[in-house]
């Protein structure tokens, strides 16, 4: 026998924001009262641009013909995630010429 659980999410609540921005604003200690151990990581490489816009993964598997290309080649055609994910357009065409 194996156990089921049955989650209902309709009952959920929102958690309440933990501190308004004024109060959360003093609990920062300032960089220059911090101290030789408290350093930024990424001084310099903040200017606006993040590394969102460039997917992570640049190469994967189209899951019809299993070939490897970039990611740019590449289209998901449906909520598919993972390494499913990935299809040439010609390839799903193909495929759904011959399922009809």
């Amino acid at each position: 026998m194996s156990d089921h659980v049955v989650l209902d999410v309709d009952r959920l609540i929102r958690p309440a924001p933990a501190a308004p921005a004024e109060e959360s604003d003093k609990a920062i200690i300032q960089e220059d009262d911090a101290g030789a151990s408290c350093s930024r990581a990424n001084e310099g490489s903040d200017d606006g641009i993040s590394g969102e816009e460039e997917p992570l993964i640049q190469g994967a598997e189209c899951r019809i013909c299993q070939e490897e290309d970039s990611v740019s080649n590449l289209e998901n055609p449906c909520a598919c995630s993972g390494s499913l994910k990935y299809a040439h357009r010609k390839c799903v065409q193909h495929w759904c010429n011959e399922k009809g």
